[in-house]
């Protein structure tokens, strides 16, 4: 802040006001300006300790009247902004007259002044120490001070200049608006300020931002500082903005103005930063604010103006909003993300959703675009007549899922010809792309929401696939093909980075498409999730909770397939989604114990002692976030390099993928063969051990009833140890560990039938096999009855295995 910038200020704040307000006016409370608006306060207080520039309330004088008719003078105090020590103050003090007097705002002595200046500054100090109205009551006065008598110094008048926007502000700010309390729009009560978020928005440690602060707070006005702690007072409006948002650090200056921050910029760690602020999308300009209705603790607001401005379209849903288990929120290293707003139970649906854009994938067969089933050659269809798609029936014709390209097609009056089917056509690419700029023919809130989410064209378009697919393919066919100038390049590119980053894929009852939803696209990754989702059949998604989520924790998915290594993982999120993941997960060598990733050394003693066979010893990598990284054996000093792990991986790779995988005897070989050398649970046994269970009893020529007791004892061990290898990967009610359930409790039930059936075992034994089998089924039944495609398996053998326990009862 410039010398003559401050002089100007000074001047503007200090002007007196020539009208006194009466004494009973005086004593009047004021009335609390917006008072019906249920704005949070908890974006103040974590400024409690970060105050540069105090100011004085006028309801502190106004308290204590009887103080201000006492005393033949009225003090008031000046207290310095600690931000520039080198600045010179040459106001004098203002003459005292029976006008109330407008705060006092002046700049903290740092260097000698001279005597001229200490004689004009003395009594301002012995003011602030004697002040009957403390700021901060703890800081005793300073020793052999005398109290201050208030004089009246000659001074040059001082031109009467008009009210300054800042203290306009501050006026209806502290005194209160009567206009707002009339409005009928406004709510007449403050709703109560959340105590969680106004203790957890608290940052005591400023030091590294600012120094050499005065930290004296004034009771009502904790944040008033900010407003003056900017390099001017040019921008009166921005600083009330800031203020209002919870104010800005330097850091946080250069990024309120970039756009929202893309998933590239968050390492996807699903772990809240502890005591951070919660901050959130202005629900008004898209700002990053930190200030949040307290109503329904969901929305963000970075001003007043702008929280008045938007009640109007809240107020109806204020209240329901308030039920949402879940509340978006905004971090510099996370982005968007869902945070839980309650305790959470396994199990619990946390959201239902409609997609807002759903279509076929870009490598993909024709399909209707009605009902999204694939035409075949032999399959009876029509031809829309108005654009020539294929549809399967008139009712698909006339589908609202259709409306967007057949509209775009008809205007640009192109007509399309398919002929090739049974085979994958990239004229069906564009479909989802035309539909998701379709939007902003719609309702500006959801094009609104679409468009926040971030497509990372930057990274994307220098791939060969966006070369060779979307540049060249379907930008190229929405132009020339289908001659739909509407949209150019970028908007076509864009949107094909939007749907390639956050779309999910919904893969059931025979369709493979994808969509894109408002809300469940902003749960962040991780590869260790805590929900999990299913789809409707109306696409609709439904969003669980697979173990118990805490109030405050993040609301997490996962973008990959949690059954391959670390390095696979993050290979495909950067590929797919822009970013390398560094979660907890990632993070640990051993995965949770698991050891997914890693491969038995062979130079200790453990791997060829069956004394030791329980004590693995693997190699790790040193930095598994390093895809460079040695690999370094827990027990011995064996080092391997990062070139011969990943050369071993790919040799294995490219075994499993030459494997006939429709003989078991095959994949019991490939176990017998790597299980000792790579561990029990290393990705590639896994992946081979999930294989045989699934097989076995579930396809031919291994039908249930068809399994020998030896293949039905594999079944039942396999499950088991992917079963504990799941509780440590995917905890809770994961899918997975549903169908290893379900998988598991077929072969108990077989064997204790099997069993009992030859005299092996005894009725009472058989009995008790089926008992825990029964059990076991109960808990598949609770993980996997929420999808759809699950329910009559469920019921089926829930009923075989009552019947089974009946007979036995019987007999």
């Amino acid at each position: 802040m410039d010398d003559e910038d401050d002089t100007e200020e000074a001047t503007t704040v200090k002007a007196p006001e020539p009208v006194s307000p009466p004494k009973d006016v005086i004593s009047q409370q004021p009335k609390p300006a917006f008072a019906g608006l249920p704005i949070d306060d908890a974006a103040d207080s974590w400024m409690d300790d970060d105050v540069g520039m105090i100011m004085e309330s006028d309801d502190e004088e106004e308290v204590k009247p009887t103080k201000e008719e006492s005393t033949p003078t009225k003090e008031v105090k000046q207290v310095g902004n600690g931000k520039d020590k080198n600045k010179k103050l040459n106001e004098k003090p203002k003459p005292d007259n029976d006008s109330k007097p407008k705060p006092k705002i002046e700049k903290p002595k740092r260097k000698d002044k001279s005597p001229k200046q200490k004689a004009e500054e003395k009594p301002v100090k012995s003011e602030i120490k004697q002040d009957p109205i403390s700021i901060k009551a703890d800081v005793p006065p300073a020793a052999n001070t005398k109290p201050a008598v208030k004089t009246q110094p000659k001074k040059e008048p001082v031109i009467e200049t008009k009210k300054s926007s800042i203290d306009s502000i501050l006026d209806d700010w502290l005194k209160g608006s009567e206009e707002d309390a009339n409005d009928d729009t406004i709510p007449d009560e403050l709703p109560e300020i959340d105590d969680a978020i106004d203790n957890k928005d608290k940052k005591p440690d400023m030091k590294a931002l600012k120094t050499n602060k005065i930290n004296t707070v004034l009771s009502d006005m904790n944040q008033i500082s900010n407003i003056i702690d900017k390099d001017s007072n040019k921008g009166v409006k921005n600083a009330m903005d800031d203020w209002f948002a919870g104010g800005s650090d330097p850091t946080e200056k250069s990024e309120e103005t970039n756009t929202a921050p893309c998933k590239q910029d968050k390492p996807i760690v699903a772990k809240k930063e502890e005591n951070a602020v919660p901050c959130g999308d202005c629900a008004v300009c898209g700002k990053i604010a930190k200030a949040i209705c307290t109503g329904c603790k969901h929305v963000f607001y970075c001003t007043r103006d702008h929280q008045r401005k938007h009640w109007s379209s809240h107020k109806d849903e204020c209240k329901s909003m308030a039920k949402l288990p879940y509340r978006v929120e905004r971090s510099d290293i996370m982005g968007r993300f869902l945070i839980a707003t309650k305790d959470l139970e396994e199990g619990e649906l946390i959201l239902n959703e409609s997609p807002m854009v759903v279509g076929p994938r870009q490598l993909t067969k024709p399909v209707c675009l009605g009902c999204h089933k694939e035409i075949t050659s032999t399959t009876p269809f029509i031809k829309c007549v108005r654009c020539n798609w294929p549809v399967c029936s008139e009712r698909c014709q006339d589908s609202p899922m259709h409306d967007s390209e057949c509209r775009a097609t008809k205007a640009a009056g192109s007509r399309i010809k398919v002929e090739h089917f049974d085979q994958i056509n990239m004229m069906y690419a564009c479909i989802a792309i035309l539909r998701a700029l379709a939007l902003q023919d719609g309702p500006r809130k959801i094009w609104e929401d679409y468009t926040k989410f971030d497509s990372h064209l930057q990274e994307r378009i220098k791939t060969p696939v966006y070369n060779k697919v979307n540049k060249e393919k379907v930008v190229f066919f929405i132009h020339q093909y289908l001659n739909i100038q509407r949209y150019s390049d970028l908007e076509i590119l864009e949107a094909c980075g939007k749907l390639d980053t956050n779309c999910f894929e919904i893969k059931q009852n025979g369709l493979n498409l994808r969509a894109m939803y408002r809300t469940a696209c902003i749960m962040s990754h991780d590869c260790r999730p805590n929900t999990r989702h299913t789809f409707d059949p109306d696409n609709a998604i439904n969003i669980y909770s697979t173990q118990q989520i805490k109030k405050g924790e993040v609301i997490c998915a996962t973008y990959t397939n949690s059954l391959w290594s670390t390095i696979d993982r993050r290979d495909h999120l950067q590929m797919s989604k822009c970013f390398l993941c560094t979660c907890n997960r990632c993070s640990d060598p051993s995965e949770y114990d698991s050891y997914l990733s890693s491969i038995r050394c062979s130079r200790c003693a453990g791997f060829s002692d069956h004394i030791q066979n329980k004590d693995l010893q693997f190699l790790l990598p040193e930095d598994p976030l390093n895809a460079e990284s040695n690999w370094r054996c827990q027990k011995c000093t064996n080092i391997q390099k990062a070139s011969q792990i990943k050369a071993g991986n790919m040799t294995v790779s490219n075994e499993l993928k030459e494997l006939d995988r429709s003989k078991i005897s095959n994949m019991t070989n490939f176990l017998t063969k790597y299980e000792n050398m790579l561990g029990p649970n290393n990705h590639h046994v896994v992946e081979i051990k999930f294989a045989i269970v699934m097989m076995l009893g579930n396809r031919r020529p291994y039908l249930l009833e068809n399994l020998t007791q030896e293949e039905l004892e594999l079944k039942e061990r396999l499950s088991a140890q992917l079963i504990e290898l799941a509780d440590k990967i995917e905890p809770g009610s994961s899918k997975w560990k549903g169908q290893l359930l379900l998988e598991l409790q077929m072969a108990q039930i077989s064997l204790a039938a099997g069993l009992e059936e030859t005299g092996a075992i005894t009725r009472f034994a058989a009995k008790e096999k089926a008992a825990i089998a029964m059990e076991n089924l109960k808990n598949s039944a609770r993980i996997l009855q929420v999808e759809p495609d699950m329910r009559p398996i469920l019921q089926d053998r829930m009923t075989a295995i009552s019947a089974m326990l009946a007979k036995w009862e019987e007999e």
